[in-house]
């Protein structure tokens, strides 16, 4: 590898897209086990939803179906306001 800016940027930017690769990974196998979880009983709708709010994907399964996104985003809010009062 030379010293040259260019090669440094590239080689730099190679590796941020390869960390962004494995978070996507691990956002998957996030949302995979709670699909699965939810799937199998192990957890109620409003667990998954938590579960996805602590691993920070919820973002991807928003705008949840009626009732249940309010109901779970409600109590997360709630639960985060004690917290910090």
């Amino acid at each position: 590898m030379t010293d040259d800016p260019i090669d440094t940027h590239k080689e730099f930017l190679l590796d941020r897209l390869r960390v962004a690769t494995l978070r996507c990974r691990l956002m998957e196998n996030e949302l995979l086990s709670i699909g699965t979880a939810l799937r199998h009983d192990m957890i109620g709708p409003d667990m998954a939803v938590r579960w996805a709010h602590d691993m920070g994907v919820l973002w991807l399964i928003e705008p949840l179906p009626g009732t249940v996104g309010a109901v779970a985003i409600a109590n997360i809010t709630e639960q985060g306001s004690k917290a910090n009062g």
